[in-house]
């Protein structure tokens, strides 16, 4: 869409409230991977590098190459992960994987898709960060640390990072919560296993074991639509495993290419993409197939060095949603006050998008409206309204 920014998937689908929908479609987005050099490669502080960014302006389209951080705002970035409540990019650094760590953290402007340094998380056992990754429901940051478990941290009143311990012990670098909230994977980035981890009692459970994995190298982990992906270096593969109600995991299939490191998804959900590490420097990109139920390669995109974790970012703002005795309450950040909500009677063919005269309350952070569920059914959104200062995409 080149006209208008929808809301972005973290509200994905159609919602029914009462008479309303609320549309949820996919926008353009940013695409952000870091530069990570295999170990020990990486033990000398002029190999470490930056984290990329393309624009990403059409499902499919050519990743188009932007400014990106910069190497001296990081030191040896590995990890990437997004808090949608503060619109901030985390980056977890290896520092060579030899020494005390860090994550970094980076507030991202949707308007000018720029990131802007925001502050530094140390001590509470980092060392060597690779993924990172929150709680779905408690917003809890975990860390997996090169050596040392899994780092935790929850966040203060002033968002601050409030160390919360470790759970688990040696090498990991991958780790996920599951979408139940209720159980920690973790790889070790060596063997075919997958630790899991009881969140309530922090007790470890049976592993998780890689039927038919020859050189293993589990790294990092990504759940969606029900499945588990899991990129194994050595094996030149990324599993698929289904996660069951119990949150034990069964393997279904596996993607064969070289020296996968991580999986990502597209805000929609409609294209994935996987970066190389060590001998592969490619961001492999395939798009799903409703037909065959499976994802189809497309054209990678040589990124010039060996990559880590991936991170895309819907190129519109996050929106909370409540319902309420006055209707449906929408609250959105105050950097994109300009935004105005529109409803249709369809969205089917062409649809006749109206702006809704609603009464605009603007908070410290946020900005909120209320749409009357009386009347007419219909559908709702979220679209860019005055012009805004900073670059333009077509």
């Amino acid at each position: 869409m080149k006209a208008s920014r929808l809301l972005h998937s973290y509200l994905a689908g159609l919602v029914l409230f009462s008479t309303l929908h609320l549309a949820c479609q996919a926008a353009s987005f940013e695409l952000l991977i870091t530069g990570s050099p295999p170990g020990p490669q990486n033990q000398d502080p002029a190999t470490w590098q930056g984290v990329l960014q393309y624009a990403v302006t059409n499902l499919g389209a050519t990743p188009l190459q932007e400014p990106g951080i910069d190497r001296t705002n990081v030191s040896d970035p590995a990890g990437l992960a997004f808090r949608r409540s503060t619109h901030e990019v985390f980056v977890g650094n290896r520092h060579g994987n030899v020494a005390p760590s860090s994550i970094s953290r980076f507030l991202y402007d949707f308007e000018r898709r720029t990131l802007q340094p925001n502050g530094t998380i140390t001590n509470n056992g980092l060392y060597g960060v690779h993924q990172l990754t929150f709680h779905p429901v408690s917003g809890e940051l975990f860390a997996a640390n090169f050596s040392g478990g899994v780092s935790r941290f929850t966040f203060g009143p002033n968002d601050e990072a409030l160390p919360n311990g470790v759970i688990g012990d040696g090498t990991c670098r991958g780790v996920l919560v599951s979408p139940s909230g209720r159980r920690l994977y973790v790889t070790t980035g060596i063997g075919n296993s997958i630790r899991r981890f009881d969140l309530a009692t922090g007790q470890e459970l049976q592993s998780v074991q890689t039927p038919g994995s020859a050189g293993g190298g589990l790294h990092y982990l990504r759940a969606h639509e029900g499945l588990l992906y899991v990129a194994a270096l050595y094996d030149d593969r990324v599993y698929r495993y289904r996660i069951l109600p119990d949150d034990n995991l069964d393997l279904v299939d596996y993607l064969e290419m070289n020296d996968p490191v991580t999986v990502a998804f597209s805000p929609d959900g409609a294209e994935m993409f996987v970066s190389g590490h060590r001998t592969s420097s490619l961001i492999y990109r395939f798009l799903y197939s409703s037909a065959t139920g499976g994802w189809q390669e497309e054209a990678p995109v040589d990124a010039g060095q060996s990559l880590g974790d991936a991170l895309p970012i819907a190129d519109a703002p996050f929106v909370a949603a409540t319902v309420s005795g006055n209707g449906l309450t929408l609250s959105w950040p105050r950097a994109a006050s300009n935004w105005v909500v529109e409803k249709a009677a369809s969205i089917g063919g062409s649809p006749q998008w109206t702006v809704l005269p609603l009464q605009v309350e603007v908070h410290q952070e946020t900005v909120s409206a209320v749409v009357p569920t009386e009347g007419a059914a219909g559908f709702i959104r979220l679209r860019r309204g005055g012009a805004k200062s900073g670059t333009a995409r077509p």
